[in-house]
């Protein structure tokens, strides 16, 4: 879920099946590999248990480190936890990453869980050595800005800017875009001849400030 500000909550499921014969028990760990540069957790919710058989292990573990840690090393989330033949249990966690500082215009969000340091990957695993893998989409907003001038006569010229925001990542992004004017060179002065107006792309869905 896109959050605003370059966050994206990522709501995670995993789901313990026994598709054997007999009853057994089983550990559940979950690790967040390397994050992609300038991408870290910004807050996390503990495991919870989400339905199936009756929930034997009465204090889950936590799945990752400090959220201040910039690649959790992931944790525990059941031990000893019991599972009859066929039976199944789910356990549920959100972790909102920040995807605000990555490097403007980066393929990073490209969702590839080959790619570790590159994608938001993250592993459940279980005793066994059963794994499933999840991953995480991003955005990755990046800005352009062009001008051309047009002289007017009199000492006066028309700036005309253009300023483009793309997105190169995986998943949809929002923003907040501003733009300021510089200091001006001595004796020369400015006024805005029009506010900034929609100029085409994706379909706008934002309110102008200006």
């Amino acid at each position: 879920t896109d959050l605003g500000d370059g966050l994206v909550q990522a709501d995670y499921t995993v789901t313990v099946s026994n598709t054997g014969s007999t009853s057994d028990t089983y550990k559940l760990d979950d690790l967040i590999a390397q994050l992609p540069t300038g991408v870290s957790v910004a807050k996390s919710t503990p495991p919870m248990y989400a339905g199936g058989e009756r929930q034997d292990d009465p204090t889950p573990g936590v799945p990752w480190a400090d959220p201040s840690d910039t690649a959790p090393g992931g944790g525990n989330i059941a031990t000893g936890e019991g599972l009859a033949a066929g039976g199944t249990e789910s356990w549920i966690y959100s972790i909102t990453y920040d995807a605000s500082s990555a490097p403007a215009g980066s393929d990073q969000g490209a969702c590839d869980k080959s790619r570790l340091g590159l994608s938001v990957v993250n592993t459940a695993s279980l005793n066994t050595g059963a794994q499933s893998t999840a991953c995480v989409d991003l955005p990755s907003l990046s800005i352009t800005k062009s001008v051309s001038t047009t002289e007017l006569g009199d000492g006066k010229v028309q700036a005309d800017y253009t300023v483009t925001v793309s997105n190169t990542g995986s998943a949809t992004g929002t923003y907040n875009l501003d733009d300021e004017i510089a200091m001006t060179p001595t004796d020369v002065t400015a006024s805005l001849d029009s506010g900034p107006t929609y100029n085409g792309g994706e379909t706008e869905d934002g309110a102008p400030s200006g």
